[in-house]
């Protein structure tokens, strides 16, 4: 299944079903992520649920890794 960006308004939804959907394939993939893009676990749910936004920097390392 391939999720297309374009069917989202809001990174944070497209996101959030890319996460769910690689957690399903790969454990530990929020903890991966967060690591790679230079964030505690607890703050990318926080950016997933809630006010706070990716900094540029941690953005464009998400987008390297997708």
């Amino acid at each position: 299944m391939i999720i297309n960006v374009f069917n989202f308004k809001e990174y944070k939804a497209y996101l959030s079903e890319k996460i769910s959907w690689l957690g399903k394939t790969e454990k530990g993939i929020r903890q991966k992520i967060a690591e790679q893009i230079g964030c505690q676990p607890s703050y990318l749910s926080q950016v997933l649920n809630g006010k706070p936004d990716l900094t540029l920097d941690q953005a464009y390392k998400l987008n390297q890794i997708f």
